[in-house]
């Protein structure tokens, strides 16, 4: 099969749930989750294995993660993602990952010193 065709047919079986979790509900449960940024890192770190995991098709790397931990907010985090991968919508559960780093990334000073070296950049 050509690979314009193989991407095409990857890409048309991706479905997209944007309703799983609100952006909102999704930032509080990170915040919480990362207790306020003082565990960004950690959390990073493993939805980075997370999406690298899906992104190989290891979808069960989900479930394993859902079980290691009885934080209820991390615990609703999951749920949402592993409801969309069982659903067969790993665009959603791709995305609810990568959200979910981007707001963790947002509460780390790394994030904070890499914003302040991109705007020294328009001075």
């Amino acid at each position: 099969m050509p690979k314009a065709q193989e991407v095409k047919r990857v890409a048309d079986s991706i479905k997209i749930d944007t309703c799983s979790l609100s952006s909102e509900e999704l930032r509080q449960l990170v915040l919480k989750i990362t207790q306020g940024g003082h565990r960004s890192k950690l959390f990073l770190r493993r939805m980075v294995l997370l999406w690298d995991s899906l992104r190989a098709g290891q979808t069960n790397k989900v479930a394993r993660f859902t079980r290691q931990n009885k934080d209820p907010a991390f615990a609703k985090l999951m749920s949402a993602i592993s409801d969309s991968v069982s659903k067969g919508e790993l665009g959603t559960a791709s995305i609810t990952i990568f959200l979910a780093a981007g707001f963790a990334y947002q509460n780390t000073l790394d994030y904070y010193l890499d914003l302040r070296s991109y705007l020294d950049r328009f001075r």
